[in-house]
């Protein structure tokens, strides 16, 4: 914070040697750049497809509950009968 302070006062005066007078914009750095937001969206899509996932296994297993042939053997195995 510091720094960007005493970077805008010096511009603000008018010295502006601290800027680079060139700067090289490869394709390395373009795609270094882009890699970390293609790894963000990569993590986010895998994190929502493992809670869609869950989620689905879960709302299944409730819907079987339905079923009285499986109601009855869960509340059977729930009693400790096996």
């Amino acid at each position: 914070m510091e720094n960007h302070k005493n970077n805008m006062l010096r511009m603000f005066k008018g010295d502006k040697s601290f800027i680079p007078k060139f700067m090289s914009v490869s394709q390395f750095m373009i795609g270094k750049g882009l890699r970390y937001h293609s790894f963000q969206i990569g993590y986010f899509m895998w994190g929502y497809l493992l809670l869609v996932l869950v989620f689905f296994v879960f709302l299944f297993c409730l819907y079987l509950l339905k079923f009285p042939v499986i109601r009855d053997w869960v509340r059977s195995w729930a009693e400790g009968g096996g």
